[in-house]
């Protein structure tokens, strides 16, 4: 059983007043409702986010024009989806996975999220 969590919908409209001018880290979850790979790595996804602590969850859906908007700006479209990205304020951005690297191997997610927030944390408000 998975525990619910908060997920927050970023798009284009509120990802610089959620994310960028704050000191929270995202985790942050780029999709496609058409991928079937996406579709596929949902479960894996919905069991992970519970163990994450520290952490604010956004999911970005590419399918509606201001997530597009969102994922051509960060540049995530590039890289393939689903994506995973570790996100503070302005300058911290760490691409957790991408396309299909790992992607329903949960323990391993789980370990890099863990390490590269680890990461996050440990440089307090510094660039990476």
């Amino acid at each position: 059983t998975s525990l619910e969590v908060s997920v927050t919908k970023i798009d284009v409209n509120n990802f610089e007043e959620l994310v960028r001018n704050t000191n929270d880290i995202w985790l942050l979850e780029f999709y496609s409702e058409r991928c079937g790979t996406c579709q596929e790595f949902e479960p894996t996804w919905k069991k992970v986010v519970p163990k994450i602590n520290g952490v604010k969850i956004g999911r970005i859906n590419i399918d509606k024009k201001e997530g597009l908007k969102l994922s051509q700006n960060v540049g995530v479209l590039d890289n393939g989806i689903p994506n995973i990205q570790l996100m503070k304020g302005k300058t911290q951005d760490i691409t957790i996975m991408r396309g299909i690297d790992d992607l329903f191997d949960e323990q391993k997610l789980l370990s890099t999220i863990n390490l590269n927030l680890k990461k996050m944390q440990s440089l307090g408000n510094g660039e990476l």
